[in-house]
């Protein structure tokens, strides 16, 4: 019988004992099962060794899974956004509709001349709009020169 030569690579991981100081190598891939598992093993001078914290999977799952929750958050809050939003429209136009037909807004009664009205009856509603930004003073239902 003839000899056979077999020749094989074999990829090596180094690592050092925490206790002795001692660098030892595992095989690439046992030792990537091990950290997986969180594999308890012996450095060469008998020292107990344990893989642990979290692997990178699991790290990445756990920023997939907050963010996850940070994304369902954010798409609750922008539905909440929108269903206030929504009333509030509806509120406004409620409320031109009523202005439009000479209800007072203030105090629900029906005027004919609802710009002198509010300025005669409810003055200090003028003063608020005049002192908010975006209000423009205007008589309702008039024209504007």
């Amino acid at each position: 019988m003839g000899s056979v030569a077999l020749n094989r690579k074999v990829q090596f991981e180094t690592m050092r004992c925490g206790e002795c100081g001692i660098v030892f190598a595992l095989e690439d891939w046992l030792m990537a099962k091990w950290v997986e598992e969180k594999h308890g093993f012996y450095c060469p001078n008998g020292h107990s060794r344990r893989f642990v914290g979290e692997t990178e999977a699991e790290r990445l799952a756990k920023q997939l899974e907050t963010a996850k929750r940070d994304a369902e958050w954010q798409r609750q809050r922008a539905e909440s956004a929108d269903k206030r939003l929504i009333a509030a429209k509806g509120q406004m136009t409620k409320l031109k509709k009523r202005v439009n037909c000479g209800v007072c807004p203030h105090c629900q009664r029906t005027v004919s001349q609802m710009a002198r009205h509010i300025a005669t009856k409810h003055p200090e509603a003028l003063a608020d709009a005049s002192k908010s930004v975006d209000a423009v003073a205007r008589p309702v239902g008039g024209t504007t020169e």
